[in-house]
């Protein structure tokens, strides 16, 4: 009845503005249920023009209406989703260019201080021969030379590299061997221990264990005072297992540098483990375990 009143009352007024056509919006209770409904009131006259009543249409949109306002807010809804990827997108943007800054330091302190090390180290000799021996100076200088260049080019395609597909353990093996050869310059024997396989590593794991071996050399040469050094890689059961041990002096009372932070942090991105020390109170060594997150043939 509540609901019928409301009606006539609608179409009461309606009809005290005697226009030709209306036509209105009108939400009312209806068993106890909100409704919305649009009333349209048309003018209906004889051929003469003269009013002989009205015609009055009540439709029920309330399912449209409720569906536009849902609509209304999922879209409000996704609006609200879309400004929040934009923010994800736009952190992970940043946080993307903070690792790559990140990365770009590391390698540039790992391979500088390398280079720079080993080039002191033969320029040192060569200062202290060339009176005595000016062509063993002279191949000192040449080999320092060398090593620079090869910094050099390492630097640049540090610089352009990606992550990509993995890599052969005998491709790390062989760049190990080359980076041994220009430390051994320096008059310290190194004794390499590993063993041939078909692993294929992942990029950065391949990165870390060259990166550590290239650090760990330099502060031998740094550091140690050492005059033989060990380093074995081995393969072991998903696991990357690297040693690195050398006869100097040890370090007792050791407080981390950048360059054992630097090897800590590469080994702890990956998931693995990382020791150093003289537990022996002579020598330095180095434990590197890697979870192995590569591919066998």
């Amino acid at each position: 009845i509540q609901a019928e009143d409301e009606i006539v009352k609608k179409i009461r007024g309606a009809m005290a503005l005697d226009v030709h056509r209306l036509t209105e919006e009108v939400t009312i209770m209806i068993d106890g249920k909100l409704k919305t409904l649009v009333m349209k009131m048309e003018r209906l006259e004889d051929s003469g023009k003269d009013k002989i009543g009205y015609l009055f249409r009540l439709i029920d949109i309330t399912q449209g209406r409720e569906l536009l306002t849902s609509v209304e807010e999922k879209n409000e809804a996704l609006i609200r989703v879309n400004e929040q990827l934009s923010e994800n997108i736009t952190a992970t943007k940043q946080l993307t260019v903070a690792r790559e800054r990140s990365r770009v330091s590391k390698e540039i302190h790992d391979i500088l201080g390398h280079t720079m090390t080993v080039v002191i180290s033969l320029l040192e000799i060569a200062s202290h021969t060339i009176e005595e021996d000016t062509g063993f100076a002279n191949e000192k200088v040449s080999q320092s030379m060398e090593i620079i260049r090869g910094g050099l080019g390492d630097l640049k395609k540090s610089m352009r590299k990606n992550a990509g597909a993995d890599i052969d353990a005998d491709i790390l093996s062989e760049e190990l061997f080359s980076l041994i050869e220009d430390f051994e310059q320096s008059g310290i024997k190194v004794d390499y221990f590993y063993k041939r396989s078909s692993v294929k590593l992942a990029s950065e794991v391949y990165d870390t264990i060259f990166r550590i071996c290239q650090e760990g050399l330099t502060n031998v040469l740094k550091h140690g005072h050492a005059k033989n050094v060990t380093l074995g890689l081995r393969y072991v059961e998903r696991h990357i297992d690297l040693f690195i041990i050398d006869d100097g002096n040890g370090c007792m009372n050791m407080v981390k540098g950048n360059g054992i932070k630097g090897m800590e942090n590469r080994v702890n991105e990956l998931g693995g483990y990382f020791s150093c020390g003289s537990p022996e109170g002579d020598g330095f060594n180095i434990h590197v375990t890697l979870p192995y997150s590569g591919t066998a043939d």
